[in-house]
């Protein structure tokens, strides 16, 4: 699981810099039209943009035999956003739990969450992903350290993975994902 974490990682970060930086203005698809005035309005809902995100994941680890699905069932009736398998039921899975920057569950979801109830599957072996979509919103929750509020998605996947234990960082990942509209 440390591997397919890793792999998965990998391809989660190729797929943000596209998104962010590419010449085909990915972070679009993210974002609502305005009908009126046809201009990126406001942020999709949460589960849209993990859909969007999902499909070019699917298509990447696809062609290596590797399974990408959403809401997938785990321990205690819970559902993960997304779980990466390979091998089938016995084999390896990574549970990935998204969140946009405006959720108010943004800085508990990874410890209330992710390692509770996702990472303890035997096949994930505590390996887990947290995955943020960044829009720059100012809806976004302050951080309970007290700090101010992360100006950019590079801060904000700072200031997440300083909530994280020593332990806990060589087994979760965390990726922010940079879909706000430039200036």
């Amino acid at each position: 699981s440390a591997d397919l974490a890793a792999l998965t990682f990998d391809h989660l970060r190729d797929i943000a810099r596209k998104i962010r930086d590419g010449s085909t203005d990915d972070y679009g698809q993210y974002w609502s039209y305005d009908k009126s005035n046809k201009k990126l309005d406001k942020p999709k809902p949460e589960n849209d943009c993990r859909n969007a995100l999902l499909s070019d994941l699917q298509d990447r680890l696809g062609r290596l035999g590797i399974d990408a699905q959403r809401e997938s069932s785990r321990a205690d009736n819970k559902r993960t956003d997304i779980l990466i398998s390979y091998g089938g039921a016995n084999g390896f899975n990574v549970p990935v739990e998204a969140k946009k920057d405006d959720n108010p569950d943004l800085w508990r979801a990874i410890h209330e969450q992710l390692i509770p109830k996702y990472v303890r599957d035997p096949g994930a072996d505590g390996h887990g992903i947290y995955l943020v979509f960044w829009f720059g919103v100012a809806k976004m929750k302050p951080a309970p350290d007290g700090g101010r509020k992360p100006r950019n998605a590079k801060e904000l996947e700072e200031r997440l993975r300083q909530t994280l234990a020593p332990e806990e960082r060589h087994r979760i990942q965390i990726c922010v994902i940079d879909c706000a509209l430039p200036f």
